[in-house]
């Protein structure tokens, strides 16, 4: 099994801590992504939470889905147990992949570079 990712300072980050920082990575693509498909009217934020974020403001969009997931990820990462932390970040790679692979193709298509004939 791999170890702990070095730092710059030479300290370690545990795996759970660079699982939760690519987390966040995924949570932010997932943020422009939504914000491009949403100006553009080529997608909905099935969200109601969001939805009504959106409706005040891309920017109050961003930084509540941003504040709120790295809330959730800081609160996860200082008092769940090492175990439950894995589960609930596999959990969010799980939603989180297939939403970002979901926006990815849906830019290639409408991009006009992945034709689905």
């Amino acid at each position: 099994m791999a170890g702990p990712a070095p730092t710059r300072a030479g300290r370690v980050l545990p795996r759970n801590e660079v699982a939760a920082l690519l987390l966040l990575f995924l949570v932010a693509v997932d943020c422009l992504a939504t914000v491009m498909m949403l100006r553009t009217q080529r997608g909905l934020e099935l969200n109601p939470l969001m939805d009504w974020l959106y409706g005040q403001g891309e920017m109050y969009f961003l930084f509540g889905k941003m504040l709120l997931t790295s809330l959730a990820v800081a609160w996860l990462l200082r008092r769940a147990r090492r175990r439950e932390q894995r589960l609930v970040l596999l959990v969010g790679f799980a939603i989180y992949a297939p939403v970002v692979a979901l926006h990815i193709l849906n830019g290639a298509v409408i991009a006009g570079g992945l034709a689905l004939d």
